[in-house]
């Protein structure tokens, strides 16, 4: 019988306020649950931005010091590919005129300049001038003809001066050098310089 007693007014009031208070303190509860998450958001998303910042200007600065130091290493490769090839050109050059120096020598010819080799031949000078005739070759172009000139002698001394001029000449080709005394006095002649022009 005491089921069926209608709950006394005030009872009922402090259910009522409890009820009502326990969900004001859920929704306090969620709200700050919720306002922490946002705030947590918020600062990570903040950090992650200033992260990013940070990381742009490293990879910028990084992308500047990779690109000076790529600059710097290539310069550094060409300084050092220019070295090798005058390096190696100059030897290949050396090489290669020691090659034709030992080719016109085993053909009879003597060096008189560089690249510029003589050989006498069995020539007779025509005329009443002394005179004196070889065969010249080139291992290099003279596009102007090779200059040859000498020094007249008579026993030692010089009596005068002998020249000639070949006409163009390509790497093996040969020419007839004359060279005469106009003086009438000379018996042998010594070459004094020969040149490519």
């Amino acid at each position: 019988m005491d089921e069926d007693r209608p709950v006394a007014p005030k009872r009922r009031r402090w259910v009522w306020i409890i009820g009502v208070s326990a969900v004001v303190v859920a929704v306090i509860a969620t709200c700050t649950i919720w306002a922490s998450i946002a705030i947590a958001q918020s600062q990570a998303q903040s950090a992650a931005d200033s992260v990013s910042a940070s990381a742009s200007a490293s990879a910028s600065a990084a992308a500047s010091r990779s690109k000076a130091a790529s600059d710097a290493f290539w310069a550094q490769v060409a300084q050092d590919n220019r070295r090798i090839y005058a390096s190696e050109s100059a030897f290949a050059k050396a090489f290669n005129d020691s090659q034709a120096q030992d080719q016109m020598t085993a053909q009879g010819f003597v060096p008189i300049a560089s690249g510029i080799y003589r050989k006498d031949g069995n020539f007779h000078c025509t005329g009443s001038l002394p005179c004196t005739m070889f065969y010249l070759t080139v291992t290099k172009a003279c596009p102007g003809g090779v200059y040859v000139e000498a020094s007249a002698i008579q026993n030692g001394v010089s009596v005068g001066r002998a020249d000639d001029l070949t006409a163009a000449l390509k790497p093996g080709d040969e020419a007839v050098i004359t060279l005469t005394d106009t003086s009438g006095m000379a018996n042998q002649f010594k070459i004094t310089s020969a040149t490519c022009e």
